[in-house]
């Protein structure tokens, strides 16, 4: 009895550890290629969210950004806003910084709305860290609860 008792135990366990520990649908997404001329020719850069929806619960999106090489330094800021208005930030934070390939993975903190909120995060790029900003890319649209 005890021989077959202990193997029971032990999968049961295993199965509830699986269970209890299985990611949720997070479905991370990199953003279309976006071109523009305001850096090189051919330059292209495209914005990724670890996830598309986001929950009540949720307290940042992780965000990066990544060029095809072809632009040369990109000095950036990153804010998560109301999808259909580029001004009216839902983030309580703006990563900034420069890269020539990909940015390191940056937070941004979520100010929930009281509603379901459609949002995207916009990648502003400049070619100094005071310049002005010369082309506004976005990430994928996003609903934030």
């Amino acid at each position: 009895m005890k021989k077959v008792l202990k193997p029971c135990v032990l999968f049961g366990v295993t199965i509830a550890i699986l269970l209890g520990f299985s990611p949720q649908n997070a479905s991370a997404a990199w953003s279309e290629w976006q071109s523009f001329d305001g850096f090189k020719q051919g330059c292209k850069v495209r914005v990724y969210t670890d996830a598309l929806n986001y929950s009540s619960k949720a307290k940042t999106v992780d965000v990066k950004a990544e060029q095809n090489g072809n632009c040369g330094t990109i000095y950036y800021n990153m804010f998560l806003s109301w999808k259909g208005s580029d001004s009216v930030g839902i983030g309580s934070n703006v990563p900034t910084g420069s890269f020539t390939s990909v940015t390191p993975l940056k937070s941004i903190n979520i100010i929930h709305q009281q509603e379901t909120t459609s949002a995207v995060v916009y990648l502003e790029m400049k070619k100094s860290s005071n310049g002005d900003i010369l082309y506004r890319a976005s990430s994928q649209r996003l609903s934030v609860n």
